[in-house]
């Protein structure tokens, strides 16, 4: 089990500042339905402009068409065979995950920032405190996860549950993972829910608000796009044949 640091323990109010603030001024993203690769390239371009400092700290809300499978950065494509969907890689680690009727969404700030930011425990446990909120607007009963159990053998995310994920009833439905480069956070996550996607967008926005944590909505600019594009074959994966064990 991972270790826990005792700061990482602080509830949400306890770690973000009450009020506006410049620093929680986020751009607010929902790009819809995209190809796997390119969707996972519009995170990486997102991060890479962030990087060289031409961006706000960002959240995006995104989903796929078609249906793919994604693995994590150091996750071996043959740990999936017999194929059903095609595979894709991240940019974050993590175990594979089903895109099929998700919602994803990632996050990108420094580590910094007052919302999101703080070592990866904090990062996941602020990010669960937002979307665990989101989920109950709904009218769900949800809660984060305090003890990390499942499959410890199963490539698959949602067969097992880490510390700070959301669970519904014992069944996890929101998993995360993180990249990082020195002070710069990627967290790239999966809501698996029988909800449509905008209500559960809405719902997180109605958090933000309350929290006082401003943002922007806005698109992908047109280099943005271009560097995804150019990105895109990075995280192609030359299919071997996969099973899917949706149990």
């Amino acid at each position: 089990m991972r270790p826990v640091p005792l700061d990482a323990q602080l509830s949400y109010r306890e770690a973000i500042p009450s009020g506006p603030n410049d620093a929680n001024m986020f751009r607010f993203l929902s790009t819809g339905a995209e190809e796997g690769a390119f969707n996972m390239a519009v995170d990486y371009a997102i991060f890479e402009k962030f990087r060289a400092g031409g961006l706000p700290p960002t959240i995006r809300f995104f989903w796929f068409v078609p249906p793919c499978v994604s693995i994590g950065r150091l996750q071996s494509p043959d740990t999936m065979y017999n194929a059903e969907y095609y595979l894709v890689r991240r940019p974050t680690g993590g175990r594979a995950v089903v895109h099929k009727d998700d919602l994803s969404y990632s996050i990108i700030c420094k580590k910094d920032n007052p919302v999101f930011g703080g070592d990866v425990f904090k990062t996941y446990m602020k990010s669960s405190s937002l979307l665990v909120e989101a989920v109950r607007l709904l009218g769900i009963d949800a809660e984060i996860v305090k003890v990390k159990s499942g499959c410890g053998r199963s490539p698959l995310c949602f067969q097992s549950k880490s510390k700070y994920e959301i669970v519904s009833n014992g069944k996890k439905i929101i998993g995360s993972a993180q990249k990082r480069e020195r002070e710069f956070i990627l967290l790239r996550g999966s809501i698996s829910l029988n909800v449509a996607r905008e209500k559960i967008i809405d719902k997180y926005k109605s958090v933000l608000h309350n929290k006082d944590i401003e943002y922007t909505v806005d698109t992908l600019t047109e280099q943005e796009s271009a560097l995804a594009r150019l990105y895109t074959p990075m995280f192609r994966i030359d299919n071997p044949k996969i099973c899917i064990n949706h149990g």
